[in-house]
């Protein structure tokens, strides 16, 4: 379950921006107070495009906003499918219904979540409370808008398509409404800990994710070479439909039955 959250706790949520700015952000996640890391993933802010590479495991994703459409590759099976914005709303619609009918207090509250929320330090430190579920934000504030516009846009989308691809994982929208008034705010996250109360979703226990943002304002070369390596990829790949991505034996299976 913890690996299921990992995606959840990433990036925040929001609206497309106009001019890009190029930037990376660099972000850690740890169990409670660990001090080695679950995950790391390097998240690439380049033109109209955002590229995500997690350190561990074989999914690397390419959001294109211009297409609305996500692009997620799986090197090691060599195939990529592509996502429409559209289909991930209608799914997570789809979603906030049949949570909103659980008898999991834990889903119900993420089908429309209401926080008590406070903040500290001026501001920079933001707590977003309720008894099922909490997060506390530490932020820093952004000389450039624009990139805390960027990086919401880019995890509203993400946080759509982490539920989509990991069915087990906390529907998205208690964490788009964190990130909504981060923006708000002008603040970037810096560390976030997220706190769920023992709930049947998560095997009746209390569970305590810390993430850990850092922010690069240019790319390096090993940032470019990235993504020259991930165009050939996807050059290379066979494109296949969301059904065989995911499960290509379902995909298999379903064509027999149309002969």
């Amino acid at each position: 379950m913890i690996r299921l959250l990992l995606l959840c706790i990433l990036v925040a949520a929001g609206v497309s921006a106009g001019n890009a700015a190029d930037f990376r952000v660099v972000t850690q996640i740890y169990q409670a107070d660990d001090k080695q890391p679950l995950g790391e993933n390097t998240t690439i802010f380049y033109g109209r495009k955002v590229y995500d590479f997690p350190t561990i495991g074989d999914q690397i994703t390419c959001f294109e906003r211009d297409e609305n459409q996500f692009v997620v590759l799986d090197t090691a099976k060599r195939t990529w499918t592509r996502i429409p914005t559209d289909q991930l709303l209608q799914y997570t619609a789809w979603l906030k219904d049949r949570s909103g009918e659980s008898d999991d207090p834990l889903l119900r509250f993420c089908s429309a979540p209401k926080f008590e929320m406070r903040s500290e330090n001026d501001g920079k430190r933001w707590f977003f409370n309720h008894p099922v579920l909490q997060y506390q934000v530490e932020g820093i504030s952004l000389e450039d808008p624009q990139i805390g516009i960027q990086y919401r846009a880019f995890g509203d989308w993400y946080a759509r398509l982490n539920t989509m691809l990991r069915p087990q994982s906390l529907p998205p929208f208690p964490r788009i409404l964190v990130n909504q008034k981060l923006v708000q705010q002008n603040l970037l996250p810096r560390e976030v800990e997220l706190r769920i109360s023992s709930a049947p979703h998560i095997g009746n226990r209390e569970l305590v994710i810390r993430s850990v943002h850092t922010i690069h304002s240019e790319l390096s070369e090993k940032d470019h070479e990235r993504l020259v390596w991930l165009n050939g990829c996807r050059e290379k790949f066979s494109e296949v439909k969301l059904i065989a991505y995911r499960s290509p034996s379902l995909e298999s299976a379903e064509n027999t039955s149309d002969r």
